[in-house]
């Protein structure tokens, strides 16, 4: 009889009592209104930026600087062999001296009625030639070196000593430091919609990075860029960080457009199986689980924000959700 009672209370027993039931905490989601910033990156560059090169063609004798040399205003940078260039003046000068005595000399004929008018003018003009040769030359002879023409660095070089340069040949890339520091950020069509003359920027940098530099986009373009099909914004930085920066730093730009959109902001331990900007959710439908799949428009360290594919009031399951999964049998212990 005995063993008759065990039998019937085990099989009388429900096995579902017996299941372990897994403690989960579930959250409301709200909505929450996000100003939105569009994010790109680019290059540290000074607004002034100038090509150095000589008026002349020749032979580089001279190079006094290096790529990355701080300069100041007036400091020779380079210098052509002057050996051709000094005889070009030499050259004009002999002519000049020659066609003032023609002149001259002529002049004094003409006065005594033995030249005539035509020789008179003739000379003159040759003279005026002269003289206007001469001042081509010393103009020459004065771009002949570079100099350079405010404070600013040596961003890049471009040849090197000895080489054979033509006229107007680019011989360094200068940045002045008489001008602002800018960055300048590649955007797509989708973003450079939203974006506006004066909207304030927060740049960072990866050699400052608890620094915060405030700046504004100072340049829109009108057109695409027909290499890369994206739209170069100028971004301006504003002084007040009391700290050296170099052309060639990289930099991260947020903008803001002052467009004020609702998310849903769901916390981002409550998101499962995340990849890239995509990832899954556990919603509770009563005592039932529904896995959603959800599309992030924005992550960060606590919370993902969606625009679109859940709705605000949505009970999910929070704390526990990597230890559940649709056919769980779930407690919860908020």
């Amino acid at each position: 009889m005995l063993l008759l009672l065990v039998q019937s209370c085990t099989s009388n027993r429900n096995p579902e009592s017996s299941e372990q039931k897994i403690p989960v905490t579930s959250v409301q989601l709200k909505e929450k209104e996000v100003v939105d910033f569009i994010h790109g990156s680019g290059i540290l560059n000074t607004s002034k930026q100038q090509k150095l090169s000589f008026k002349t063609g020749g032979v580089i004798d001279k190079i006094y600087v290096k790529e990355g040399d701080i300069i100041k205003k007036g400091q020779l940078l380079a210098g052509l062999n002057m050996q051709e260039i000094n005889a070009q003046v030499n050259k004009a000068e002999e002519a000049l001296n020659k066609a003032k005595r023609d002149f001259e000399r002529v002049s004094n004929l003409y006065n005594d009625s033995v030249a005539t008018l035509e020789q008179y003018q003739n000379t003159k003009s040759a003279a005026e030639v002269a003289e206007a040769d001469l001042n081509i030359a010393k103009f020459n002879l004065r771009y002949s070196k570079i100099t350079a023409p405010s404070n600013g660095r040596i961003l890049k070089q471009i040849v090197e000593e000895n080489e054979i340069i033509g006229p107007g040949t680019p011989v360094f890339l200068f940045g002045s430091t008489a001008g602002n520091w800018v960055m300048r950020v590649n955007l797509t069509d989708k973003d450079i919609v939203q974006v506006h003359i004066g909207d304030s920027v927060n740049v960072s940098f990866d050699a400052y990075p608890n620094l915060i530099f405030r700046a504004f986009v100072s340049e829109i373009p009108s057109a695409a860029d027909p290499y890369t099909g994206t739209f170069e914004v100028e971004i301006s930085l504003l002084s007040g960080n009391d700290v050296r920066l170099v052309a060639g730093l990289i930099g991260k730009a947020d903008i803001n457009t002052g467009i004020v959109n609702r998310y849903v902001a769901i916390p981002v331990d409550a998101v499962v199986n995340i990849n890239e900007m995509t990832g899954d959710i556990y919603e509770l439908n009563g005592n039932e689980i529904i896995k959603k799949n959800i599309i992030f428009t924005e992550i960060s360290d606590h919370e993902v924000l969606v625009k679109t594919g859940v709705n605000p009031g949505t009970i999910i399951i929070y704390e526990g959700v990597k230890y559940i999964n649709e056919n769980s049998k779930i407690e919860i212990v908020n």
